[in-house]
């Protein structure tokens, strides 16, 4: 219960899904009597807020903040990428002189016009992989989220090429078309990984189009051609899903790389739920993931404890869990020690590996 001269303060909570349109979820904060300036610089800095100043100063920072529901919103907004040529803050005495000079060079855009497009016997998509066809189709399709494109796991993967039908005499006004389309950069064009060819909207029956919405850009794809999500733990390589985030190439659909940050999330939320199907707060996935490496490293531990017959002194452990300090030779006690030197003795020992598996 707050008590006299204490503050509520509400608060938006991290790490929380932001829907446009929808209120943002907070929490109540509460200032006490007894809390210190470094106890609310702390909470200041979780926010990305400043927190020079004394007590007072950094009080009202707060204060202000849990006000402004509008600069709750920086808190969603994604870290915009430096583009090349781009100058910072440190900009050169001589790069300025050079645009006061000639003026700031204007962003150009390539777009390519092919007319009179003829459908040869071929009928190979393989060399048009390079274009994104710009044009509309008024077709009725619904839109659908890239969510429920990625669980579409039901849908059979075909392997052979999109192959456009052998037209060996185009006849009439409709051979003859004039196509808008945008040329792609090369390194987005020859990358290894991408698996499907692209098939240009016109060329996707209606029945089968569906529509992708990709942060604000609708991506055009044959729903047929859904793949399964990928067989791999990103939340146990945490470097690969900061890679794999904004580009990735480990999902492509209709030969596009969907990124990370627009797949499914239904099966995250069904991990981390009480049980009431609430959502776990951003701390509480936090007390969950360090739950499920603290088990898993006293069990690793257990399991090393076992195999060698409780003594990690054995010689068939090679001294992997013997540290020296100073002059003398300890064994490790701790679990995460054990277990990171269990797992690296089941990868370089294949004996201890065949014999763990045979019990």
């Amino acid at each position: 219960m707050p008590e006299s001269g204490d503050e509520e303060l509400h608060l938006p909570i991290l790490g929380q899904e932001y829907t446009p349109g929808r209120p943002i979820v907070t929490y109540q904060f509460l200032v006490t009597q007894r809390m210190t300036k470094a106890d609310i610089q702390g909470k200041l800095k979780q926010y990305g807020r400043p927190v020079s100043g004394n007590q007072k100063e950094v009080l009202q920072r707060l204060r202000v903040f849990s006000e402004d529901e509008k600069e709750w919103l920086s808190l969603f907004q994604p870290k915009l990428k430096q583009k090349r040529r781009e100058h910072t803050s440190h900009k050169t005495l001589s790069c300025k002189r050079v645009e006061d000079t000639f003026g700031v060079e204007p962003v150009q855009q390539t777009l390519e016009v092919l007319a009179d497009l003829e459908l040869t016997g071929s009928g190979s998509l393989h060399e048009q992989e390079s274009f994104a066809v710009c044009s509309i189709n008024n077709a009725t399709a619904h839109v659908m989220d890239v969510k429920s494109l990625v669980c579409c796991s039901a849908l059979s993967l075909v392997h052979e090429n999109y192959v456009i039908p052998h037209q060996a005499q185009p006849m009439g006004p409709a051979a003859h078309t004039t196509t808008a389309v945008l040329l792609l950069s090369s390194q987005q064009v020859s990358s290894p990984h991408l698996d499907f060819h692209a098939i240009p909207q016109q060329f996707i029956p209606s029945a089968k189009l569906g529509i992708a919405l990709l942060g604000d850009e609708q991506f055009k794809y044959d729903k047929t051609w859904v793949p399964e999500l990928p067989t791999i733990h990103l939340s146990k390589d945490i470097d690969r899903l900061c890679e794999e985030w904004e580009s990735s190439n480990l999902l492509c659909v209709g030969g596009r790389g969907i990124p990370v940050k627009y797949w499914d999330t239904a099966s995250f939320w069904h991990v981390f739920i009480d049980g009431n199907g609430k959502r776990f707060s951003y701390q509480q996935i936090l007390n969950c993931i360090m739950e499920q490496w603290t088990s898993a490293a006293a069990q690793d531990a257990n399991n090393a404890h076992m195999f060698f017959g409780g003594d990690l002194n054995h010689p068939l452990a090679q001294g992997a869990f013997c540290y020296a300090k100073g002059s003398k030779m300890y064994l490790l006690s701790k679990d995460d020690a054990v277990a990171k030197k269990w797992h690296e003795l089941l990868t370089t020992q294949p004996d201890i590996l065949s014999a763990t598996q045979a019990l």
